[in-house]
This record gives C-alpha cells, sequence and structure tokens, in this order.
C-alpha cells in the first residue's frame, strides 16, 4: 500500500512540476493572468482592434499576433 501511495505522489509532482516543453502549474497560471494583464490593457486603447489580435503567453513570454489598421498601433507595441 505505502508504495502505491508513493507511486501516486510521485506522478502527481513530476506532473506538476516544468520541462522545456511545458510549463509548470505555476507558469502556467502566470502565464494566464499575463495574458489576460494584456488583453485588457488592448481592449482599453481605443486605437486598436483588439478583436483583431490573439494574445498568448508561455513561461512569462508574451506574443502578440493579429492585423492592424494602420502603422500607428503596430509602433506602439
Amino acid at each position: 500500500m505505502k508504495q502505491i501511495i508513493s507511486i501516486t505522489f510521485f506522478i502527481i509532482v513530476a506532473s506538476c512540476s516544468s520541462s522545456s516543453t511545458n510549463e509548470s502549474t505555476g507558469q502556467y497560471f502566470d502565464s494566464a493572468t499575463i495574458t489576460a494583464k494584456v488583453k485588457t490593457a488592448l481592449a482599453k486603447d481605443k486605437n486598436i482592434k483588439s478583436s483583431n489580435i490573439n494574445v498568448e503567453t508561455y513561461k512569462n513570454i508574451v506574443q502578440l499576433s493579429g492585423f492592424v489598421d494602420e502603422k500607428k498601433p503596430k509602433d506602439k507595441s
């Protein structure tokens, strides 16, 4: 029985750690928070159509992709 508990604990801990291709649970929530803040800032900006911009965050690195109508909003980034 102790072996089953030890193996289960190891699997749970291993699944929460990060690797070069996966975020840890904490990193995932940090990235989600950053994404939400960036999307909110874009939505508040009257000069940018935020619906045309995709925001992705992975390990605290933000990637913006999409289209803008004019050079001015593009230069703002």
